[in-house]
């Protein structure tokens, strides 16, 4: 595993545990004050209607948004303090995510977390991946030491960009699966919850 990549990972893990723990600890206040992700809120989800093409389009808006920001960082000089800040936010949207359907409702709500994510993470999932490593890659191979190194970075950019590409295919195809496919299998779970 290369230096970059087990990092990525790693701030990922730091990330999940950070949001676990303010669940955990403040369950209280999590689960029964603010009700997140209550019963109240999974009646709604389950009953309303979503005009899917709007839903699409408002997806492929931030999404595309959110790329287009990530190559932007993951370009710079801050590459690896954005990679940290995005896997750690990452893992921790998760852990918040995943603990509270868990304490809520248990295996069910386990299951709901897998179902709720899928399938658009079937893409989503290797496009980030993707999106570190070559942000990774392009830091490390236009600065070494902190100096440049004698690659212009341009050249590095225009060498990337069939998996940017890649990447870009990737977010587009999971805002399809998001838009159109992903709340009816929700749904559709949520009527047998």
């Amino acid at each position: 595993m290369k230096t970059g990549q087990g990092r990525a990972g790693l701030f990922f893990g730091i990330g999940f545990v950070m949001g676990m723990l303010p669940v955990l600890i403040g369950r209280r206040c999590f689960l029964e004050e603010l009700r997140l992700l209550g019963e109240d809120a999974l009646f709604q989800l389950k009953y309303m209607s979503i005009d899917e093409r709007d839903y699409f389009v408002c997806i492929l808006v931030q999404r595309l948004l959110f790329l287009i920001l990530m190559v932007l960082l993951l370009a710079s000089d801050l590459a690896p303090v954005f990679m940290a800040g995005v896997t750690l936010w990452t893992g921790a949207a998760f852990g918040i995510f995943l603990t509270t359907l868990t304490l809520q409702y248990g295996l069910k709500g386990q299951v709901l977390a897998l179902v709720w994510l899928f399938p658009q993470f079937l893409l989503y999932g290797p496009a980030f991946y993707l999106l570190i490593r070559w942000g990774m890659r392009v830091h490390e191979e236009g600065y070494r030491s902190g100096e440049m190194s004698k690659i212009p970075r341009k050249y590095i950019l225009r060498a990337g960009i069939g998996k940017l590409l890649a990447i870009l295919v990737l977010t587009v195809g999971g805002c399809i699966l998001e838009g159109y496919l992903s709340p009816g299998i929700l749904q559709a779970y949520l009527k047998i919850f």
